[in-house]
């Protein structure tokens, strides 16, 4: 038997090593996943000079194929991702791409892939298209470094020495912000069979929301140095070129009305035609990791051309373009990680405040916070927090201790807007309102004197402007008219100081009224506006933040990013004091939610999660002192019974045709046929004859939009999502406020859906925004203390690595995930090899569309037997035209009644209107990525549905309808909506199904969706936890019927 050449990725043998403080690290289980395929996805292949053989890459191994067909041997497996290979001019060596270092580098070994060697000895870059030089002493490769700027560049490396040489820089300008896009510059070099020149394409992507394409162009210069010049070709966005041996062909792809083809130059008379036309997409529109065309070659003899497309292997010969095919029977073995699965259980009892607001601190220390949008009162020892006020509403927030210690000022944020108050400490007195009309108010502070309060206010109206998107320092910007305004604390009368201009949080120090932005820094006025003056500002090194300086004047908080920095500042300065790193002490890297300075200067506090540290040192020396704060969680009582509808249980294909429900509280207690399941007498009987009822959806990857500091779960994407239909929705990368709303839907009964979260996105970089966290991390330890934050502080039981580097930090993020019970999604963002071993790492989830579209049988079983969760939002599937610009055009959401309802007026259309591009069919793959979903569906895999938050709720009714397009059954588009999603979270003991003992999660539809999956929008009702709303207004009907009061920004 031929050798097989196993590489072992060195990342995998790394991974079980403990550390103090973290659970003991058990190794991985891995699995073997074995089969045999006829087919293969995005195949890059060479011939051997002898053209007997070929060698080809499936699935991050690489095959011999005799030139006939036949059985293929592997040559290199293993944990390793092995792909394009090339032989070298005699046939001896194959070079490829292996990230058997952790990262991708250049490998060589012998042409039966014993011996290999690294080459290169990147940290962290992608390696596209090696080839050989005509004497085989060189490589010429695409080297895209991910420790920058993204470009790509045409490097050569020695053979034997690895020493390496830039042979073409990057001259198409910068990577655009969309991150599923190829990385500017040159791809798929060739040399010319004397040796004497270098052709490649040179890509520009697509700028991002635009109508525009991505554009190729080949290039050819001298391999000793020169400029490029571009090749005169017939063909619409030339790339990948092929030459032949003998020097006279010149084989290159290119793109007619969408379709991808190979056309053929004759060097000689200059003559062009079509060789093959309808290989598989190109990849301009993805991140191209193995270039924008899969390998092909062209045979040694120079009368025929090798390429792989539809899933097989073709032989076209260039005098006619007769198409032959190479039939190939590969044997996979693959060394899969099963995927991380911590099986959960919905929370009951009291709803604990997992995050805490707005540390304000008393001159007798004691501590103010804002949780669950109410605030408590603490001693700083800790002990039993009590509540400020006795009141359920209006939500409380950012608390101020006068200076005497008798009142606390808040500003309070519901339905009908905001207002400043103050009220006694000890919880017994009535609060007193200051504010006479509903505004926008923030960041109360009290004057020295204690006669008047200091605070940011802006108009109702500005207020829709502040937005969503957040900083690393997750403060939002003030609206536009704001102003800072001091507030008689006896009679609530008013005035303005100043306008705000971005200026936030109003402080006294060293007898001067402070206020701070990142833009400007921290400065200082008098209490009229006068004499305004720069106090601090950051070195360029930190960035920009938000500044805190201490009553006595002599120290400054400054919170740069994510890191809260403690530093000197003279009493008495008048002029700017640039504040550098060395000039600081690092109190905290993780972001926190309130910081106050105790009244004498000395001690510095400040939030995260739900402990308060104290300190006047550095943050070792700091103490920790956990809040414990919860409310009692509201639950629907008595029992209701759904009479008459048919019930598509989605315990397998059970449908009782003629069902009751009959639900206890927030659970299913039975569902069976009319009159066959016992109903207590006390039971409210809803008849809902001629309908359907299906499980509450699930939508796995929701972009909820929440709030930030000024928390308000009343919201467009909670009613939306809800009157949709979506009973419980998991946003896969968010600002960490957003564990606060889900805790406040659950502490308040909001009628939303039931929300988990991942968390900001753990990503690659240093700091990052409010929705990611970036770190370039050197080691599993690293990654250990990052995630540490996930379990500790937004105790999430789900983690979203995003692009977290190279192969060996992906897999330190599973690890480190492994041991702290943690479940990991991911996405590869138009990375098709990264989904890859997404699924071999034991990753639990991967968002996003595999761009390869159409997948054949290799990765269809892999992504099905690894049992990883594939959510492809096929809405906005990587690879193609975006399907949600169609759909835009196409459904015009903003003049359906029921969605335009949960938007402020105006709004929707805005949001819409401005992204109607229009594509023609063929640029679009939503069918071919949907047809793949259903494929690994029915092979036994794991598909989840996901909405993308595009349209808040509908357009997860959206997703729904394009798998079906993509040849899903409505049962299946249903299963995919339902209990896949349960299962993908964890909690399909929970949810998904219905079934007794089940959370009463359902909706009950006007039409059959299984007859149009379309008609899963006619929704009569929802319920969610046993409590029961009306599809179209989301009124409460049981257990009590209430009327929704809809917010000020979305009332009409």
């Amino acid at each position: 038997m031929p050798p097989r050449h196993v590489v072992s990725l060195a990342a995998a043998f790394a991974l079980t090593v403990g550390v103090p403080a973290v659970t003991a690290p058990q190794p991985p289980a891995v699995d073997t996943v074995a089969f045999t395929t006829r087919e293969g996805t995005w195949i890059s292949l060479d011939v051997a000079a002898d053209g007997t053989r070929l060698a080809f890459e499936l699935l991050g191994d690489i095959y011999e194929l005799p030139m006939d067909g036949g059985r293929a041997t592997p040559r290199l497996t293993g944990r390793a991702f092995q792909s394009q290979p090339r032989y070298s001019p005699d046939g001896s060596r194959l070079v490829y791409v292996s990230d058997a270092s952790g990262s991708d580098n250049l490998w060589i070994a012998g042409a039966d892939g014993g011996a290999p060697r690294q080459l290169t000895t990147r940290r962290r870059a992608l390696m596209i298209s090696p080839a050989w030089a005509t004497d085989g002493r060189s490589v010429i490769v695409t080297l895209v470094d991910d420790t920058g700027p993204r470009a790509a560049e045409v490097w050569r490396f020695d053979a034997t020495s690895g020493a390496g040489e830039r042979l073409v820089e990057n001259t198409n300008g910068p990577q655009p912000p969309l991150i599923s896009a190829p990385a500017p510059g040159g791809y798929g070099a060739a040399v010319s069979a004397d040796g004497a020149w270098l052709y490649f394409a040179s890509v520009t992507p697509r700028p991002y929301g635009s109508r525009n394409g991505a554009s190729s162009v080949i290039m050819r210069r001298p391999l000793t140095g020169g400029p490029a010049q571009p090749v005169a070709l017939e063909g619409t966005l030339p790339m990948r070129p092929a030459l032949s041996r003998d020097g006279r062909w010149l084989v290159y792809a290119a793109v007619h009305e969408g379709v991808t083809g190979l056309r053929v130059r004759d060097l000689r008379s200059g003559d062009e035609r079509w060789l093959v036309r309808g290989l598989d997409r190109h990849e301009l529109e993805s991140r191209a990791t193995r270039d924008v065309v899969a390998g092909y070659a062209i045979a040694p003899d120079g009368e025929s051309v090798v390429v792989a497309f539809g899933g097989r292997i073709h032989r076209i010969t260039i005098a006619s373009g007769t198409d032959a095919i190479t039939p190939f029977e590969a044997p996979v073995s693959l060394e899969v990680v099963a995927p991380l699965a911590v099986p959960q259980r919905l929370a009951t009892g009291e709803v604990p405040a997992r995050r805490l607001h707005h540390l304000a601190v008393a001159r007798d220390g004691r501590l103010a916070v804002s949780a669950l949008a109410r605030i408590y009162v603490a001693t700083s020892g800790g002990g039993m927090p009590r509540r400020l006020t006795r009141t359920e509403r209006p939500r409380e927030f950012m608390p101020a201790w006068s200076p005497d210690g008798r009142w606390i000022a808040y500003v309070t944020w519901d339905e009908v807007g905001g207002h400043l108050w103050k009220a006694p400490p000890d919880g017994r007195g009535e609060p007193v309102r200051l504010s006479a009309v509903p505004a926008w108010y923030a960041d109360p502070v009290w004057t020295p004197a204690g006669d008047s309060i200091v605070a940011l206010t802006a108009t109702l109206g500005a207020a829709r402007l502040v937005s969503t998107a957040v900083p690393a320092e997750m403060r939002v910007t003030p609206p536009p008219d704001a102003r800072v305004v001091v507030v008689s604390a006896a009679t609530g009368g008013a005035r303005t100081i100043v306008s705000s201009d971005g200026l936030r949080l109003p402080h006294f120090a060293a007898g001067r009224l402070h206020l701070s932005s990142p833009a400007v820094g921290l400065v200082s006025l008098g209490m009229d506006g006068s004499g305004r003056r720069t106090e601090a500002t950051l070195a360029p090194s930190l960035g920009r933040g938000y500044f805190l300086r201490s009553p006595d004047g002599r120290a400054l908080l400054v919170q740069a990013g994510r890191t809260l920095l403690r530093a000197a500042i003279a009493a008495d300065s008048t002029s700017p004091r640039v504040i550098a790193a060395a000039d600081a002490t690092v109190l905290s890297q993780a972001t926190p939610t309130g910081v106050a300075w105790s009244t004498d200067g000395e001690r510095a506090s400040w939030l995260a999660g739900a402990t308060v540290h104290m300190g006047s040192g550095a943050a070792s020396d700091a103490r920790a002192v956990s809040l414990a704060i919860g409310v009692p969680r509201p639950a629907a009582a008595g029992v209701v019974v759904l009479r008459g509808g048919r019930v598509i249980a989605m315990r397998g294909d059970e449908i009782v045709a003629d069902a009751d429900v009959v639900v206890q509280g927030e659970r299913i207690i039975a569902v069976g046929a009319t009159g066959r399941v016992a109903i207590p007498a006390s039971a409210r009987v809803i008849d809902v004859r001629g309908k359907t009822i299906v499980p509450g959806f699930i939508d796995l990857h929701a972009h909820l939009g929440v709030s930030q500091e000024l928390l308000q779960p009343e919201w467009t994407g909670g009613f939306a999502n809800l009157a949709y239909g979506v009973t419980t929705a998991r946003d896969p990368q968010a600002a960490p406020d957003i564990f606060a709303i889900a805790d406040i839907i659950d502490a308040d009964g909001v009628p939303a859906p039931r929300i988990f979260s991942t968390g900001p996105g753990l990503t690659l970089g240093e700091g990052g925004t409010g929705n990611f966290l970036a770190r370039d991390f050197r080691s599993l330890d690293e990654v250990r203390q990052a995630m540490r934050r996930y379990r500790d502080e937004y105790r999430t039981s789900y983690l979203k690595s995003y692009l977290t580097g190279n192969r060996e930090q992906r897999q330190w993020v599973v690890q480190a995930a492994r041991e702290m019970g943690i479940m990991p999604t991911t996405e590869g963002g138009a990375d098709a090899k990264a989904n890859l071993t997404h699924a071999m790492d034991g990753f639990s989830g991967n968002e996003h569309a595999i761009p390869n579209a159409p997948i054949y049988d290799d990765v269809v079983q892999l992504i099905a037997r690894a049992g990883i969760t594939y959510t492809p939002t096929v809405i906005v599937a990587f690879g193609g035209a975006l399907s949600i610009y169609r759909l835009l055009a196409e459904e015009r959401p903003h003049a359906t009644p029921k969605v335009n309802r949960w938007y402020a007026d105006g709004e929707l259309y805005q949001r819409s209107q401005t992204r109607m591009l229009w594509f023609p069919p063929q640029d679009y793959n939503d069918r071919d990525v949907a047809a793949g979903a259903a494929a690994i569906l029915r092979a036994g895999g794991r598909v989840a549905l996901g909405g993308h938050g595009e349209v808040q709720g509908l357009s997860n009714h959206w997703e729904m309808r394009l798998l079906a397009d993509g040849g899903m059954t409505p049962h299946e588009v249903l299963r995919v909506a339902t209990i896949e999603g349960a299962r993908g979270l964890r909690l399909e003991a929970e949810l998904g199904s219905l079934e007794a003992g089940k959370m009463a999660d359902l909706v009950v539809l006007d039409r059959d969706p299984l007859v149009d999956i379309r008609n899963a929008t006619a929704i009569a009702y929802v319920m969610k936890g046993g409590v029961l709303y009306e599809g179209e207004t989301l009124a409460r009907v049981w257990p009590t019927a209430r009327a929704l009061q809809l917010p000020w920004a979305l009332a009409r």
